[in-house]
């Protein structure tokens, strides 16, 4: 599985207001964006589930798994970055460290 180094934003940034996620698993949407964080022009949100390692308060290391695979191969590259969404909201930045 990919390897992603994510940031999450705080609540004043349009965060989570109770935090980052706690425990080993987190679901959400992810959206792939350009170098600025922008998404990618007609960006879609793609289910995923991550499975979170190093935990910190503001960042942590996270396996992400797709559940459609198929949908994010022509995004899949090592420093691509993404936008970890709940519902509209993004909640968190990451990029992808190892394929």
């Amino acid at each position: 599985m990919p390897k992603v180094k994510i940031s999450w934003l705080s609540k004043e940034q349009g965060g989570r207001v109770s935090g980052p996620p706690v425990g080993a698993r987190y679901s959400c949407t992810i959206v792939f964006c350009d170098e600025d964080e922008h998404p990618e022009e007609g960006a879609q949100h793609h289910s995923a589930v991550l499975e979170l390692a190093h935990t910190q308060i503001i960042s942590c290391v996270a396996e992400v798994r797709f559940l459609v695979p198929r949908n994010v191969e022509g995004f899949m590259r090592v420093a691509s970055v993404l936008q970890l969404m709940e519902g509209p909201r993004v909640v968190g930045i990451g990029e992808i460290d190892q394929l």
